[in-house]
């Protein structure tokens, strides 16, 4: 009896040093959010927007009577709420169409809404009911282009044209 004892609490504690050896399989990586790098000035670092636009973060569709810009910014959250948020809604509304829009400048009226989503399901699509707004933006196409095209940093007059309705909630 004893030694079958024995037999049980060696087995078991072999089982359990192997079991905290042995490493996890279906564990799931965060994925680092994107942050500033060196860049061509000081005054506004080199941001990584590739990376907060893709996996259907920033999305374009041409309307009828305007062009309709969203951005999903949970990702950029830390670096808008940094600083000065009009000012960082206004930079990435900038890149986010000049990176998906048409690049054919025209007086066109885009729309650019930003918001949060919270949550994802665990297919990693958003919970629509944990969007928070942040900001709606618009202008014309070829304000923006315009601006894209100037060197950085934009000042806040220079935003305020491209832009001249802009709500930040």
């Amino acid at each position: 009896m004893k030694r079958r004892l024995a037999l049980i609490a060696a087995g078991l504690v072999l089982g359990v040093g192997m079991v905290a050896a042995a490493p996890a399989k279906h564990t799931k990586k965060a994925k680092p959010a994107p942050t500033a790098t060196a860049g061509p000035t000081a005054a506004e670092p080199a941001l990584d927007w590739t990376a907060w636009f893709k996996d259907g973060n920033g999305s374009f569709k041409d309307k009828v009577d305007y062009l309709y810009f969203a951005w999903f910014a949970q990702d950029a959250r830390p670096w808008i709420e940094k600083g000065d948020s009009r000012q960082h809604f206004a930079q990435g509304a900038v890149e986010l169409v000049s990176r998906l829009g048409p690049k054919e400048a025209s007086d066109r009226l885009l729309k650019v809404d930003i918001a949060y989503i919270t949550a994802k399901d665990e297919y990693g699509m958003p919970k629509w009911d944990s969007l928070k707004k942040a900001a709606h933006l618009e202008g014309t196409l070829a304000n923006v282009m315009a601006l894209a095209a100037k060197p950085r940093p934009w000042t806040a007059e220079d935003l305020r044209l491209a832009f001249p309705v802009f709500t930040a909630y």
